[in-house]
């Protein structure tokens, strides 16, 4: 299943895709107008995004509109909170003159940080310094606390694009990264919330792609069921020390994911 989050004529609604080739897509609002308008509440509704599904496969040609016509919103637009890591591949460490560590950096993003795909980011007056990085999101489907490594999958509603964009010179005035990370509208999120099904099987690993406004493409894989993944030890590794909740986000770090068969962190 595919989602996303729009406004059209000041309304908010949750669109549901066909697939990755989709121009167009089934409002919610329209084919089931008595579920929830936000993605963040449809996920929290006991069997939402199926009872959305069910409805989106069978509604009416006039529920349908093409994606372009509307403005995309940030996928999950009021998340309780959105955890970040950092510094989890050691290549992209030493890119940023920090040696490797033996524990990714966490910080926090705040919601007016966000901006909804192909949506401007905001450059800000006090620097000439935004730069950008392809993540993978994790949308949380419902409240985990004391996970273990074999269970920290099962509160994953599904997965997205982030891009996380930094103000450097901000980012390196402290070691705190927050103010770096925090600029109004300088992080697109979306386009859809891919639920985790679609990526079910080891052998075909998901291909999230990500294009910036330069015409730089960046083709990000990430293998994504079984024991053998790294970002589950990272959902893992959050889950078991704080309460997650319904629609928050968990933004995994710099696209670069390796397998481990024995559950080791591993750095590429």
């Amino acid at each position: 299943m595919r989602f996303l989050s729009f406004e059209a004529n000041g309304q908010a609604g949750i669109g549901w895709v066909k697939d990755i080739h989709a121009t167009d897509f089934v409002n919610l609002t329209l084919a089931a107008p008595e579920l929830p308008r936000n993605l963040k509440d449809l996920i929290c509704a006991k069997g939402g995004l199926a009872a959305a599904d069910a409805a989106a496969r069978k509604a009416p040609a006039s529920a349908v509109q093409t994606i372009s016509s509307v403005t995309m919103l940030p996928l999950i637009p009021n998340p309780g909170k959105i955890v970040c890591m950092g510094l989890n591949y050691a290549d992209h460490a030493k890119e940023g003159g920090n040696a490797r560590p033996e524990y990714p950096s966490f910080f926090l993003r705040g919601n007016s940080s966000m901006v909804g795909h192909n949506q401007a980011i905001v450059r800000p007056k006090a620097s000439t310094q935004l730069d950008y990085e392809a993540e993978l999101a994790v949308i949380i489907g419902k409240k985990a606390r004391h996970l273990t490594a074999d269970n920290a999958l099962e509160c994953i509603a599904g997965y997205s694009c982030f891009n996380d964009g930094s103000i450097r010179n901000y980012q390196r005035k402290s070691s705190q990264w927050t103010i770096g990370k925090n600029f109004d509208g300088t992080g697109p999120f979306g386009p859809c919330l891919v639920t985790p099904e679609e990526c079910s099987r080891p052998s075909h690993p998901i291909a999230f792609k990500w294009q910036s406004h330069a015409r730089r493409q960046y083709r990000c894989v990430f293998v994504e069921c079984g024991r053998s993944l790294t970002h589950h030890h990272r959902v893992h590794d959050l889950g078991a020390r704080r309460c997650h909740h319904h629609g928050n986000t968990c933004r995994c770090g710099l696209c670069t994911y390796s397998t481990s068969v024995d559950g080791a962190w591993r750095y590429l």
